[in-house]
């Protein structure tokens, strides 16, 4: 009788069950939990969510990461010896992973029991860490809805429209990358009301269930968070985007020995503003410039050197303005200090338009020569209106930048 009632007690689903175990190479297990690790709130006010979910299937593991904004999702090879499900704190299973030996394996077994703790083995190294019922830990939810397949690279061509992202809380439906369907293109617009960032890319596989919306409106605010997340995870990456209304989920091909990343969050819940009428067309300038983009950036960091004493009265910030003159292929970097301090710089570049002086926020202008990311920068500056910037050899990048008073 006692060993009938054993019997039962072990196969009731409250009880201790068979623990789930595997093995796997340390330096596998830190790559999988530090793509995870972005997602786990440092202090938690539900436990749970300090966690990870670990699920064993055959050879396959599971690892969540969920903290009810965003949760992902990363499958990789280990060696499995019994199936099953535990919790265990994400950030002590990280410590473990990164501080194990080279060439070290680390072994992992626990119950489905909460009572009861998960034991891990790294070569002379044993921990023993507390599990918390797997009931409890909140499962992102599969997306369903518009399916777009990026080819590897176009997920990072979209997320590199968030340097011109806002990030203040008055205007929340800035803080994003919008997401749209322009005719036959994709394309990524951010705006920080500053500066705007305009990328296209050709429509891919799936884009034609897209509504077109050409300025504004519609379309999908992917959050600065999530944005921070993909560009991390796998930027290079081919990709497949789900969109709906109110979220998003992004599967990526991490290749060999792992199976895809899956990232979910929701999105920003508002309007993007029209932007077309901020992008002022070409022939609306006096000039053009083509400027060494290394050359520029090194001398507005220069240059800027003279400001960093120099606090404006209202905000008591530092002064980021420098004032930039083009003329007869020269341009000439200029920023004004407190107490007569001043700095300057000549560089040479191709002008084709009479003299012209114009200021702007220094920081502005380096954040948008890093993300143009080519030798040569185009540039149509502005005295009172938007400038324009492009790379050198045209792909459909546009960047805009307000000007600012010197």
């Amino acid at each position: 009788m006692a060993s009938k009632a054993s019997s039962l007690m072990r196969s009731s689903g409250n009880c201790w069950r068979n623990p789930m175990r595997f093995s796997v190479e340390a330096a596998a297990l830190k790559r999988a939990v530090a793509l995870v690790s972005p997602v786990l709130p440092r202090r938690a006010t539900v436990p749970i969510l300090e966690n990870v979910l670990l699920t064993l299937s055959g050879d396959c593991l599971r690892i969540t990461a969920n903290d009810l904004d965003q949760g992902v999702t990363v499958e990789m090879t280990v060696a499995g010896e019994e199936n099953g499900q535990t919790t265990v704190n994400g950030a002590r299973l990280k410590s473990i992973a990164d501080t194990a030996p080279a060439g070290a394996q680390i072994s992992l077994s626990a119950a489905e029991d909460a009572s009861k703790a998960a034991a891990v083995a790294c070569g002379r190294s044993r921990f023993r860490l507390a599990v918390l019922p797997v009931t409890e830990f909140p499962v992102p939810k599969p997306v369903s809805g518009i399916v777009l397949e990026l080819q590897p690279g176009e997920l990072g061509r979209i997320l590199s429209a968030s340097v011109c992202s806002s990030h203040e809380d008055a205007r929340y439906y800035l803080n994003g990358v919008f997401l749209h369907r322009k005719q036959k293109e994709l394309c990524a617009t951010a705006t920080d009301g500053h500066k705007l960032a305009h990328i296209p890319m050709s429509l891919p596989e799936g884009g034609e269930q897209l509504e077109d919306n050409p300025d504004g409106g519609g379309g999908y605010i992917i959050p600065n968070a999530a944005l921070r997340q993909l560009s991390a995870m796998g930027a290079d990456k081919a990709c497949s985007l789900i969109l709906t209304e109110t979220a998003v989920e992004a599967r990526i091909d991490l290749g060999k020995d792992q199976g895809p990343l899956i990232y979910r969050t929701r999105l920003v819940d508002g309007q993007f503003p029209s932007y077309s009428r901020v992008i002022p067309p070409r022939e609306n300038f006096e000039g053009a410039a083509l400027v060494n983009t290394g050359h520029f950036r090194a001398a507005l960091k220069r240059c800027s050197v003279a400001l960093s004493a120099v606090e404006h009265a209202s905000s008591g910030r530092p002064k980021e303005a420098v004032a930039l003159h083009f003329e007869n292929n020269v341009l000439r970097v200029e920023a004004t200090g407190a107490l007569g301090e001043a700095a300057s710089e000549e560089i040479d570049i191709e002008w084709s338009g009479a003299s012209l002086r114009s200021g702007f926020n220094w920081r502005y202008l380096d954040l948008i020569s890093e993300a143009v990311d080519s030798e040569n920068l185009r540039f149509w500056p502005s005295v009172e209106g938007p400038s324009r910037f492009e790379p050198e050899v045209e792909d459909g990048r546009i960047y805009v930048v307000m000007p600012m008073r010197t």
